[in-house]
């Protein structure tokens, strides 16, 4: 396998035809393989991050649900784009925040 990349921010790995991850010692240790026979038949999602890699980690610049309250938000209708799930996740942290600052016991 090599990695190359391609236009835009996109990286793009190359397999050999007919090959499979669970062959690629590069790539079989990422999979819980005995696992995905749980989800035969569930269908699924593809997440795709456009990030930044610097001496000091990632930074992401993807915005997207990424936690089960976030998703059922968005399914209630709650968050319908990036800047209504900034506010959410903001609004979410100062609730958390106020109810921490409640449970201090008083000095």
């Amino acid at each position: 396998m090599h990695l190359s990349a391609v236009k835009g921010l996109r990286l793009e790995v190359a397999e050999e035809r007919g090959s499979t991850a669970k062959e690629d010692p590069e790539l079989k240790d990422f999979f819980a393989w005995e696992r995905l026979a749980d989800f035969v038949n569930f269908g699924g999602i593809r997440l795709e991050d456009n990030v930044l890699v610097t001496e000091q980690g990632i930074e992401n610049f993807t915005v997207a649900p990424r936690t089960v309250e976030e998703v059922e938000a968005v399914m209630r209708g709650e968050i319908a784009d990036s800047v209504a799930l900034a506010v959410w996740r903001q609004e979410q942290q100062e609730a958390q925040t106020e109810e921490e600052e409640q449970d201090e016991p008083e000095e």
